[in-house]
């Protein structure tokens, strides 16, 4: 009974729009939400600079992966988790996004949006493009051991939104 108390509150953890016809100049798509799963999270290693790559995922008919500094990036203030969304196609594309941690009661925990006052899309480079950037993301998103209090069964749930 307890497990399926904690099915029915915990986040949607897949989402899914349709559209019909053409929308009108100036109408932002609908955030298409990934949630990642990080299973084992307190366990890996707290070393700044060390980092666990999701596998790649589909969102908007595009290849992505999460990065995850469990101790943080080179930059990032002590005691905090350095997290990075990865274009992983041949292509650019330009997109806004952000994470959103959940506590187990499903409860949102912080939540990251890039170019918040602006709305502006940011410009994700494609694979292999040297001169663009790839990953987008944030060094200083949220201090570790909040994000250790927020687990679930052992995994840390990290809910990805894009939108172009």
């Amino acid at each position: 009974l307890k497990h399926r108390e904690y099915i029915m509150s915990a986040p949607i953890i897949a989402s899914s729009h349709t559209h019909v016809g053409t929308a009108r100049p100036g109408y932002h798509q609908d955030w298409v939400i990934h949630t990642v799963h990080f299973h084992g999270f307190a366990s890996l290693s707290t070393v700044r600079g060390e980092f666990v790559d999701s596998p790649e995922f589909m969102l908007l008919g595009n290849p992505w992966q999460l990065a995850i500094f469990p101790g943080g990036d080179e930059d990032a203030d002590e005691g905090m988790t350095s997290i990075y969304l990865r274009n992983r196609s041949n292509k650019a594309i330009d997109a806004e996004y952000g994470f959103s941690i959940y506590h187990m009661e499903g409860k949102q925990f912080g939540k990251q949006v890039a170019n918040k006052q602006t709305a502006t899309p940011c410009n994700f480079a494609s694979v292999g493009d040297d001169d663009g950037i790839s990953a987008r993301g944030f060094t200083n998103f949220a201090l570790r051991s909040d994000l250790l209090s927020a687990m679930a069964y052992g995994a840390l749930f990290i809910e990805v939104r894009v939108r172009v």
